[in-house]
């Protein structure tokens, strides 16, 4: 399929995008809450009604594998979306024209974040609790639970300023669908005449990749710790180390000698992280 798509096809593709990014939003709502969903349906509250298939029981040890199991497969999901092979072969297989391809990969990214959350193996464990202490310090608990979730929000506003900044109706696919077919690459990637600029100021300054710190922030810095909220931290460092690399090459190709630059002197997305050690 060569030719523009059809108005129809449009407008029932922008309204998709919108409500597969209003899916993976509840990833943040899933973070913040720590596994609980209010505002949501109900039964998207896996905590309340624990996960689609019982697989760890009460063993904690057989939860944390599983878990960690279900986030390398979101990684591997995520990251097979990403490759150029993929979007060559449902273009020429399934006959997906380019500027839907960010559609399907808003699709298939929704689809494996809710697999993540109804086969999410909640630990039941508590790795740190400040509340005694604050408490101590003469602030009530129910003043802790009520007000802590603002502590991670704030890290995911940070999350959602930085896509903002980087057009987020590229980002979730509403520009390609809009413009004419020429205007978007074989991976569904919206062309542009000018040269992207290299951000090296502000966060940018202090980490290559801030939306991935605050995302990080957002899970572990609260006032109450899960085991859960752990594991997902410490699997998405391991997914983030693993998938930077490629992510890196790309942006390479893309600034050269200048990007080159930027990772001697930036660390990717821990401040302060000797930056030899993380880009060898």
């Amino acid at each position: 399929m060569t030719g523009p798509l059809p108005t129809f096809a449009r407008v029932i593709l922008v309204a998709w995008n919108v409500t597969m990014s209003v899916v993976c939003f509840t990833m943040f709502t899933w973070i913040v809450h720590d596994r609980h969903m209010p505002g949501w349906p109900d039964v998207l509250d896996r905590v309340k009604h624990g996960p689609l298939v019982d697989i760890a029981g009460r063993n904690v040890l057989l939860a944390i594998v599983v878990d960690v199991s279900i986030v390398a497969a979101f990684g591997l999901i995520h990251a097979g979306t990403a490759r150029r092979s993929f979007y060559v072969g449902v273009t020429e297989k399934i006959g997906i024209p380019p500027p839907a391809l960010r559609t399907l990969f808003m699709t298939v990214t929704a689809a494996a974040w809710l697999g993540v959350m109804f086969l999410w193996q909640s630990t039941g464990v508590v790795v740190f609790d400040s509340r005694p202490a604050l408490a101590a310090l003469g602030i009530a608990p129910v003043l802790v639970d009520e007000l802590g979730p603002l502590i991670p929000f704030a890290f995911v506003l940070l999350c959602l300023w930085a896509v903002v900044r980087h057009d987020p109706f590229r980002f979730i696919g509403i520009r390609q669908l809009l413009s004419d077919p020429e205007c978007t690459d074989e991976m569904g990637r919206l062309r542009t005449a000018a040269r992207p600029r290299l951000l090296t100021t502000g966060m940018y300054g202090v980490v290559r990749h801030p939306i991935y710190l605050y995302l990080l922030a957002s899970v572990v810095v609260r006032p109450v710790l899960s085991l859960d909220l752990l594991v997902w931290f410490v699997s998405l460092v391991v997914l983030l180390i693993v998938a930077l690399p490629h992510e890196e090459r790309k942006l390479i190709a893309v600034f050269g000698d200048d990007y080159r630059t930027y990772q001697q002197r930036t660390p990717a997305f821990i401040p302060l992280w000797p930056t030899r050690q993380l880009n060898r």
